[in-house]
Formats: structure tokens, C-alpha cells, sequence
């Protein structure tokens, strides 16, 4: 996976509430307790790998023209851009793509060179 091309993901506007969630979700990980770091940084994992699978199916989307039957319009660009978003969701839930697999396991490695012993397996 090309990390130039999840930068610029991150760096389009639609992106930037999905953002701000990953940053909070980190931010509530670092203050909580031992015992819910693992679960919520799998759910943090999760959260990024849905938000990239709903950019990647909106890029998909955009090439299929609207549909006359449904009218097109401002209604079907909102509905869209949901029902995309919620696929993202429920890919990433049934087990993605591997995006939050990799990116745990890089956490992992980067805390076990850093001499941490935190392990995010159970």
C-alpha cells in the first residue's frame, strides 16, 4: 500500500472528520485505563480502516453515473455519499481489507523496538 496515496486520503476535506475521530479515539486511548487500551485501539484500527475503505469505494462511485429513476440530485449526493460511508463500515467490520491487521501489528513492532512491553493481543 502506497503511504503517499493514504496521505493524500487524509488530506481531502471529506476526510477530515473521519480524522478528527481517529485522533480522538488515540487521545482517549493514551488517558484510559490498561485494560480497554487493546479494545480501543482495535476499534480506533477499525475506524481508520472503515474511513479508507469508504474513500476507496467513493472514488469507485464517482465514476458510476446517477441513475434517472432515482433523479439525481443534491437528496441522491447525500444518500451516497451515507450509504458509501456505511459500507466502508460494515467491509471493515466483516474484516476489511487488512489496513487495521498492518496497522496493529506496526504499533506492535514499533512498541516492542521502542522497549515497550505492551502487547495488543489477547
Amino acid at each position: 500500500m502506497n503511504s503517499t496515496y493514504i496521505s493524500g486520503l487524509l488530506q481531502n476535506s471529506s476526510n477530515a472528520l473521519a480524522q478528527n475521530k481517529l485522533d480522538t479515539l488515540l487521545a482517549s486511548i493514551k488517558n484510559s485505563n490498561p485494560d480497554n487500551k487493546v479494545e480501543q485501539t482495535k476499534e480506533a484500527f477499525r475506524n481508520f480502516e472503515a474511513m479508507f475503505i469508504s474513500e476507496m469505494l467513493r472514488t469507485m462511485f464517482n465514476t458510476v453515473p446517477v441513475d434517472e429513476i432515482f433523479g439525481g440530485g443534491t437528496a441522491e449526493e447525500t444518500f451516497r455519499s451515507m450509504l458509501i460511508d456505511e459500507y466502508g463500515t460494515l467491509i471493515a467490520k466483516q474484516g476489511g481489507i487488512g489496513v487495521a491487521d498492518n496497522m496493529q501489528r506496526t504499533l506492535l513492532n514499533q512498541q516492542l523496538t521502542e522497549g515497550s512491553h505492551v502487547t495488543l493481543t489477547e
